[in-house]
């Protein structure tokens, strides 16, 4: 069977050593004729027969090669080779098994009625954007970085999710993609960001926000916030966007995230800081509501416990709309394409079926569409938990911060004299209402949650002599308007600015107090506000 087929193959034309063919109007019909043949020397088509087909890498290739011109278009392919340097990807390409089929499936529609359909075309201009990134990086043609190009060139910065804080005009794909890369290079990414599919590295590489905003927020979470980092929880950052009309207009996420917003601004951020730190993510339409889904690489954690994909921030997958589908539908979707073996038989009998509509009997048609409905059926799962977002109370009122629990600390009474002298804000002898995370660069941070009523932190002090001092804190805010009030012993001796240092530590402009001799203790008390964090609090003699 497979000498005749060879020789089918040589006759036809369609078997190259390598290269293009000289015009792709006329080797399309020459696959189809291949493709056609190959169907009408199977006796039955059933999953024994397909196996068979699959193992044809030659018959694979043409399959894939056929696909292309279907979808691109042979007059338009054959305009995009004219250029030498889009001709030389072209001809890698064309003799790619592996690169040409992960490229086709990228680009599947998700839902299975488009895929059903068949009506989405491949712009000639992907090719070309994917053809740049190529050219520009050859590490770009193998590996994660062949899905991160691909899924740049099909999804660019900017196509995706459009909301508050987004870049005009787009970013630029060729430095996104190397913007990425780096990124993950550096370490900067969740480690599941090395194990992406093409389509889910599409809904990370498509965010409208600048590179210089992505770069910014995986800073300020790491310094303002590092305690959600863990487990890839920073879709939690979004409780850190007050809800409510923001005072000011939005230029970039930073204005999102000082002036908030209600739930469409609230959205865009979720999916933003999750596609920051490489976790695919999206924007969800529910009834009056905006909301955000992200995948994860824990899946036992809320909201939904047990799925991949979860919808954070309002009601649950039922009410739910992503991509024009339903929140099941689109849970369905991205069940099926997560079995990539599966997925890739499947597109491959409708790639077939499509390719030989006409050419074969319609006895073969009807064998090869009834064993796709059956790979399709083989592709359902389980039912997946349909329940609401962890934060749902918060889709349309931010609730109050419960404090936590009053912590007591051994610290020693710190010298006060001559000089100047640094406090690590976690060298308290008294916590109240606030939190010690783990500072990201080493050491510990205290933490002062939004919302949370009368949060303070009490140092012991032992002021060698009286006189005045400058009290500097080491803080991280990225909002506008935040204060601590400074006692010292039950009376109040000032309150400090603490400006806006977008979420990064910076120093808080100096303020003078008076300190008698002898043992006291010094409390800093945040009021009802958003959150802030402090490293160290610095006193110098004047």
């Amino acid at each position: 069977m497979r000498s005749i087929l060879l020789v089918f193959l040589a006759l036809t034309g369609v078997l190259q050593a390598a290269g293009l063919p000289t015009e792709f109007v006329a080797e399309q019909p020459k696959l189809q004729a291949l493709l056609a043949g190959r169907v009408s020397t199977l006796s039955i088509l059933g999953s024994t027969d397909l196996r068979e087909f699959e193992t044809d890498a030659g018959v694979g290739l043409a399959l894939s090669r056929y696909q292309l011109l279907r979808k691109v278009g042979a007059p338009a392919l054959q305009a995009f080779r004219k250029d030498r340097a889009q001709e030389a990807f072209l001809v890698w390409l064309w003799d790619n098994p592996s690169a040409l089929p992960l490229f086709l499936e990228g680009a599947t529609p998700l839902g299975l009625t488009q895929r059903d359909e068949d009506k989405t075309p491949i712009k000639a201009e992907t090719l070309a954007l994917w053809s740049q990134l190529w050219n520009a990086d050859p590490q770009s043609r193998d590996g994660m970085f062949l899905k991160l190009a691909i899924a740049t060139a099909l999804l660019p910065p900017g196509e995706g999710n459009h909301g508050a804080g987004q870049q005009v005009p787009a970013p630029d794909p060729a430095k996104r993609y190397q913007h990425f890369k780096q990124a993950y290079l550096a370490k900067e990414l969740y480690p599941s960001f090395a194990h992406h599919s093409v389509w889910e590295y599409m809904q990370v590489v498509s965010s409208p926000a600048s590179d210089a905003d992505l770069a910014w927020t995986r800073q300020v979470v790491n310094t303002w916030r590092p305690d959600l980092r863990a487990k890839e929880q920073v879709v939690k950052t979004v409780s850190e966007v007050k809800y409510g009309n923001s005072p000011h207009p939005y230029g970039d996420y930073k204005d999102v995230l000082d002036g908030g917003g209600k739930c469409g601004p609230r959205s865009s951020w979720g999916v933003m800081v999750c596609q920051a730190f490489g976790i695919p993510a999206v924007g969800v339409g529910q009834p009056g509501h905006a909301c955000v889904a992200f995948k994860t690489a824990y899946p036992e954690t809320q909201p939904q416990p047990g799925n991949i994909w979860k919808v954070d921030y309002g009601a649950g997958w039922e009410k739910s709309r992503i991509y024009g589908l339903s929140g099941p539908d689109f849970l369905q979707a991205i069940a099926s394409r997560s079995r990539s073996a599966e997925f890739t038989r499947t597109e491959r009998l409708r790639w077939l079926a499509a390719a030989v509509i006409g050419s074969v009997s319609a006895e073969k048609l009807a064998s090869l569409k009834v064993l796709l409905a059956t790979q399709m059926k083989d592709l359902r799962l389980a039912k997946p938990v349909f329940g609401e977002g962890d934060n749902a109370a918060e889709a349309e009122r931010e609730p109050a911060t419960k404090p936590a629990a009053p912590v007591a600390n051994k610290a020693a009474a710190s010298r006060v004299g001559a000089g100047i002298l640094a406090i690590p804000a976690t060298a308290f002898s008294k916590l109240g209402g606030a939190r010690v995370h783990e500072s990201t660069g080493g050491g510990r941070q205290v933490y002062f949650e939004k919302n949370a009523p009368n949060t303070w932190a009490e140092y012991p002090l032992e002021v060698i002599k009286a006189g005045k001092y400058l009290v500097v804190l080491q803080a991280a805010t990225p909002n506008t308007g935040q204060a601590i009030e400074l006692s010292v012993d039950g009376r109040k001796l000032a309150t400090l600015a603490v400006p806006n240092s977008l979420g990064l530590w910076a120093e808080t402009p100096p303020i003078e107090v008076e300190l008698v001799a002898g043992p006291q203790v010094l409390r800093f008390a945040v009021p009802s506000q958003r959150g802030l964090a402090v490293k160290q609090i610095k006193l110098q003699a004047r």
